[in-house]
C-alpha cells in the first residue's frame, strides 16, 4: 500500500502523528475503522 501525502502545513515545533482512535471532548472514543480509515492524523507538540 502506498503512503498518501497530506498537504498540511505544520507550524514549527509540531509533528504529525497517526492514531487509530480519537477521544472527543464529551469523553466518547471513536475509532477510525468505523469511518473507513486506518488512522486519524493529529498535529501535536514535539517533545
Amino acid at each position: 500500500m502506498k503512503q498518501l501525502k497530506l498537504a498540511l502545513p505544520l507550524p514549527d515545533g509540531f509533528v504529525l502523528i497517526f492514531r487509530p482512535y480519537r477521544d472527543l471532548k464529551n469523553g466518547k472514543r471513536i475509532y477510525a475503522k468505523t469511518y473507513g480509515y486506518r488512522a486519524f492524523p493529529m498535529v501535536v507538540k514535539a517533545a
